[in-house]
């Protein structure tokens, strides 16, 4: 098993509040316990040029004012882990274990484990490349706020160039599995309704996109095209698309459309 993503859910123990969506946070947490359970993956995760993880946002009922989140006491919050590369995915236990004997401090509050669910049902990246749907629509939507860095700078539209690039990148990069060559000049973006926000991490902000996208292939774009794209669309929902998606930026869904 190659593959996993998990909702990891906590009760607040100590109520506290919260810079943003806690991303640097639940990454920091995630480290020292992959630390406590083995320091030289730890170690090479931290000289990889992409990070074989992806975090979720902190969710549940959260109140805001001026970006910081009240957390209470006796509620239920929650977030996701998922892993891209299997000596990662099988240390997910010891990772629970240590969460499971640890009061576990995001910002000022005070949280201990409850349980953990898995989100997925694609194990490995054959289940990816084994999806036979060659949708000619595909709608994606971005959840939680994201970006694109090239050069230095902060890219806010979904280009095709930028997802699907960043997930080609990102699928060769882990997996064995070759992607055929893809013309992403054959992908278009057809309709959107996006926005922009404000993500505050501890020592500095970012401004990332949200929203729905939906994505068209030009007439003349092989089935091949069609399929490498589709499976790369339902990577994106395990991946997460562009910069910071282990500090819960860049968190997608694909959803249907029939209009």
């Amino acid at each position: 098993m190659q593959l996993k993503k998990i909702s990891i859910q906590l009760l607040c123990q100590e109520p506290g509040m919260i810079k943003g969506h806690a991303g640097t946070e639940l990454h920091g947490l995630f480290f020292k316990a992959l630390e406590n359970a083995d320091g030289e993956l730890a170690s090479e995760l931290h000289q990889m040029q992409y990070k074989p993880f992806i975090i979720g946002p902190l969710i549940g009922k959260i109140q805001r004012r001026d970006g910081i989140a009240q957390i209470e006491e006796g509620n239920v919050y929650s977030f996701t882990l998922a892993t891209l590369v299997e000596k990662l995915t099988v240390i997910v236990p010891d990772v629970l274990e240590y969460f499971q004997k640890t009061l576990l401090v995001i910002g000022s509050a005070g949280f201990t484990y409850l349980s953990a669910k898995e989100v997925t049902d694609k194990r490995t990246y054959y289940d990816f490349m084994a999806i036979r749907n060659q949708d000619s629509r595909i709608n994606i939507e971005f959840t939680t706020p994201t970006c694109f860095r090239r050069s230095g700078r902060a890219l806010l539209f979904p280009e095709p160039e930028l997802v699907f690039g960043s997930l080609i990148e990102k699928w060769e990069y882990f997996s064995e599995i070759q992607l055929p060559i893809l013309d992403l000049s054959q992908v278009n973006v057809t309709k959107y309704d996006l926005k922009t926000t404000l993500v505050q991490f501890n020592n500095y902000n970012m401004i990332g996109f949200s929203g729905k996208c939906t994505y068209t292939f030009a007439k003349d774009s092989t089935e091949v095209t069609k399929w490498a794209i589709n499976s790369l669309a339902q990577f994106a929902t395990l991946s997460g698309v562009g910069y910071k998606t282990t500090m819960g930026m860049g968190q997608v869904k694909i959803y249907t459309n029939n209009k």
